[in-house]
């Protein structure tokens, strides 16, 4: 990204620092890159998903019966098959979103930016053994924390994941 909008198109600066006097429409533009870079790394990856956890549920008996009564698709899909369907699609968006945090390290130092990355990185250089040990640690609760999110925000969609079949 940095090689074709930064320096073929020109469009974004690839470096760039944001500081606290900048407004809202500059600091965007200048995180636009490293944003994009993170969100695409998942999108496709969580469309896919979300498109084989509909396309699973369309196969089931009560949503050809939805069809016979001549609901319209997008209703069908909206009313009866998206809320069944929340469960694998939560968990699918907190483990890209638990990626992206641990991934943000190397988008941090590829694009230059301060962060919980580059400092992790520079320790890990400088054998600063307790600040990577503290940075670790604020990524690996930050993962057990948006599994347990998932978790709870699955149960809450479907109730019936509480009960054993």
């Amino acid at each position: 990204m940095i090689l074709v909008f930064s320096v073929g198109l020109g469009w974004f600066p690839s470096l760039a620092n944001v500081d606290v006097d900048m407004g809202l429409g500059e600091r965007l533009y200048l995180t636009f890159l490293p944003a994009m870079t993170l969100t695409l790394i998942v999108l496709a990856y969580m469309m896919r998903m979300t498109r084989a956890a509909i396309l699973n549920l369309l196969a089931l008996p009560y949503i050809e019966m939805a069809h016979l009564k001549g609901i319209k698709r997008c209703r069908v899909i909206a009313v009866h098959a998206l809320p069944n369907a929340l469960a694998p699609i939560i968990n699918v968006i907190a483990l890209n979103l638990a990626y992206l945090i641990v991934g943000v390290v190397l988008v941090e130092v590829v694009f230059v930016y301060p962060g919980l990355g580059q400092v992790l990185v520079d320790a890990v250089s400088n054998r600063d053994v307790t600040v990577v040990q503290a940075a670790c640690l604020i990524f690996a609760a930050t993962y057990i924390l948006l599994n347990l999110l998932a978790d709870i925000l699955s149960i809450v969609a479907n109730p019936r994941l509480l009960h054993p079949r």
